[in-house]
């Protein structure tokens, strides 16, 4: 079976039985997503921000857009997952209130979609910054 064929088969088990241990495979499988869309808004982030919380909120955005997930759209997982996971680590930047008021950063406005296509995105290829 092809890795493709096994991702298929994975989600089509996750949506008949919503098991947690599937899903959990599923995180597993594109956890790299989080990684580049936590990269790339990571560089516009003030310097008290710190990486494992970026990565924290953006497998909880992750896994909600598993959830969430209804295929026959027309859209691909990545494209309806990555603005879940950008929104829930901007979310968890402004919970933790590191972007409001004098100082807050402009950079993590949710207008901005900092030039991510998702359909570009290898969720098996190594994160930013891996070799």
């Amino acid at each position: 079976m092809s890795p493709s064929q096994d991702v298929e088969k994975l989600w089509h088990d996750y949506r008949a039985t919503k098991d947690e241990g599937l899903r959990n495979r599923l995180v597993l499988q594109y956890a790299p997503l989080v990684k580049y869309v936590g990269g790339r808004l990571r560089t516009r982030m003030p310097d008290t921000v710190e990486q494992h919380d970026v990565v924290s909120d953006g497998v909880l955005g992750l896994i909600g857009a598993i959830e969430r997930f209804e295929p026959g759209g027309g859209q691909s997982f990545q494209t309806f997952a990555v603005p879940r996971i950008r929104g829930a680590i901007v979310d968890g930047m402004r919970s933790r209130d590191l972007t409001r008021g004098a100082g807050s950063d402009p950079a993590l406005d949710d207008t901005d979609q900092d030039g991510i296509d998702p359909d570009d995105i290898d969720p098996t290829a190594p994160g930013e910054g891996e070799a």
